[in-house]
């Protein structure tokens, strides 16, 4: 198992919550896992924080963003390679936080799979950005606030738990409750 070193949490001021890019001009860009660094795109940059239940409140949202946007700009030059770009930003975000420095001969096996990675996810984001063009896909609108907030209260383990279980009472059209019930009441 590998131990990751802690990492500042969301709140803290050397890292500042996740946010919407609206200077930049690139739609995909301007979504908040998207970040720079030393000038390059980092297309996967979220705190690995808020342990399992945060991270997973923080994926949905922001894979509701990324539909959205995806739905926004179905004209865009470049939205096939979407999917891809995100997927390499999180193979780059693990080589990251294990120290690994990425080979970069063109016939490695790390960039095999990363060629890989993106020949799949190509093929999966054409057929999403297909799929949001008709008017009959189910995918119920996009609060873009309410899932910035939601992304960032799922950095924060003291604000995961209790965000998921107002998020899954709001999905399922209930209250859910901390406790389950026995069968037959």
């Amino acid at each position: 198992m590998i131990a990751s070193p802690p990492t500042p949490s969301a709140a803290s001021p050397t890292r500042p919550p996740l946010r919407f890019h609206d200077e930049v001009q690139e739609p995909l860009h301007r979504l908040p896992f998207i970040g720079r660094q030393h000038g390059e795109v980092k297309f996967w940059d979220v705190p690995a924080t808020g342990g399992y239940v945060g991270g997973n409140l923080t994926g949905d949202a922001l894979a509701r963003l990324f539909l959205e946007t995806l739905r926004q700009q179905p004209d865009a030059a470049t939205p096939g390679a979407w999917l891809g770009w995100v997927a390499l930003g999180w193979m780059h975000h693990v080589f990251d936080m294990v120290g690994v420095k990425p080979d970069l001969d063109p016939e490695s096996r790390l960039n095999t799979l990363r060629g890989q990675v993106v020949g799949f996810t190509s093929v999966l984001s054409d057929v999403l950005r297909e799929a949001l063009r008709n008017p009959n896909t189910s995918l119920a609108p996009v609060d873009e606030q309410e899932c910035l907030q939601q992304a960032n209260e799922g950095l924060e383990t003291r604000t995961a738990k209790p965000a998921i279980i107002r998020m899954a009472g709001a999905r399922s059209g209930r209250r859910q409750s901390r406790r389950s019930k026995p069968a037959g009441e």
